[in-house]
């Protein structure tokens, strides 16, 4: 008999996801806002240490591909492989203080990202499981508390350099990072995973007449082609959003401090304030949910995002390069509006997907598979 969630067990499940998502957001912006001290900890060029953005991106690709299989392949077992993939993602984030080459650190992160991808592929699909067609707010809440996490660990960063001996070590931090990860490793070992929910029956025509049954060779075949179309649709606009998010939070510090002037510790602040603007949009989007329907919230988000762009684009013509007041105005104001439109993207194009068509972990992991190409 398939097992039902009553009210409790089912909001200690998404507490755990929750939770997940929060460290899932502290280390993700943990490498933008510790970049200028892992290249000064490894001796490294800042073109060297791009390569690890690229392979924990990577191993994110990975990860996200092979975390969709396995939950098809065995359904009851997702939130364990979630407390596996946090324990991988603790033990790796704790060794990061003590690479000394690039090389080691490419090894840590990429090994992040594999768990981290299967962790975001999981987790999505059982807030589905969990919540069925009343997920609009509880996938909201989801990628809010990813981007608690994003906004918290800039701040947790800059605290562990102003705290140590040196005014540099990132290593309180990461170990703080580590041990929350952990815990929500130690979590997910008592959550059971939710029975998924009945498949889809998708309709690709519409007529007035009755008509014939068509060959069951054809209905599968047109069924499977839109699916796949819905799915890779979404998965290019997840592939776009990531690519930006995390190209700008990752990034924007050593671009406030080569085209600015500005301090470390001043581009750290930008960084917070872009992801917690982040956040504000995602904690927004939560009530907003219940009253729009997924698709006027996404064309919000990328009206904002847009006019963000501009307001950054002005910042570059008129202040990039001189350090110029105008120029790092333009950027604190880009930073907030382009954060601010990229909330709830992610979430709305999951939704929006799971409302035309079955989200399985196989097709989750196309999503997620997108979005780490983007990254």
């Amino acid at each position: 008999m398939a097992r039902h969630y009553r009210c409790t067990p089912r909001l200690f499940a998404t507490g755990a996801a929750f939770l997940a998502y929060v460290a899932l957001g502290l280390l993700i912006a943990s490498l933008g806002a510790s970049f200028l001290q892992l290249q000064r900890q490894t001796g490294a060029v800042p073109a060297e240490l791009t390569f690890v953005f690229t392979l924990r991106s990577f191993g994110y690709l990975v990860g996200s591909a092979a975390g969709g299989v396995l939950l098809d392949r065995f359904p009851r077992a997702g939130t364990r492989t979630i407390a596996a993939a946090l324990f991988v993602t603790a033990v790796s984030t704790s060794l990061v203080p003590s690479a000394g080459t690039v090389a080691v650190l490419c090894v840590l992160f990429c090994t992040q990202g594999v768990a981290m991808g299967a962790l975001d592929t999981i987790a999505n699909v059982i807030i589905i499981y969990l919540w069925a067609d009343g997920a609009g707010p509880w996938m909201q809440g989801l990628h809010a508390a990813f981007a608690v996490g994003a906004v918290i660990s800039p701040l947790v960063v800059r605290l562990s350099q102003s705290l140590s001996t040196s005014g540099t070590s990132i290593s309180a931090a990461f170990y703080a990072f580590s041990a929350v990860t952990g815990l929500c490793g130690v979590y997910f070992c008592f959550v059971p995973t939710p029975t998924p929910r009945e498949k889809k029956v998708v309709a690709t025509t519409i007529t007035s007449e009755p008509t014939a049954p068509a060959p069951q060779a054809k209905t599968t075949c047109c069924s499977c082609s839109y699916h796949l179309r819905i799915i890779l649709t979404t998965g290019a606009l997840l592939g776009i959003y990531v690519g930006a998010e995390t190209g700008f939070g990752g990034f924007v510090l050593l671009y406030a401090q080569n085209q600015h002037g500005m301090t470390e510790a001043e581009g750290q602040y930008v960084n917070a304030l872009f992801f917690g603007c982040l956040t504000l949009g995602r904690i927004v989007g939560i009530p907003l949910s219940r009253y729009l329907t997924v698709t006027p919230q996404l064309t919000l988000d990328l009206v904002l995002s847009v006019i963000g762009c501009a307001i950054l684009g002005v910042g570059v013509a008129t202040g990039g390069g001189d350090g110029g007041e105008a120029g790092i105005a333009w950027l604190w104001a880009g930073a907030a509006v382009f954060g601010t439109g990229l909330g709830t993207v992610f979430p709305c194009a999951v939704l929006q997907a799971e409302a035309f068509t079955d989200l399985s972990g196989r097709a989750a992991s196309v999503l997620m598979v997108g979005a780490a190409i983007g990254e």
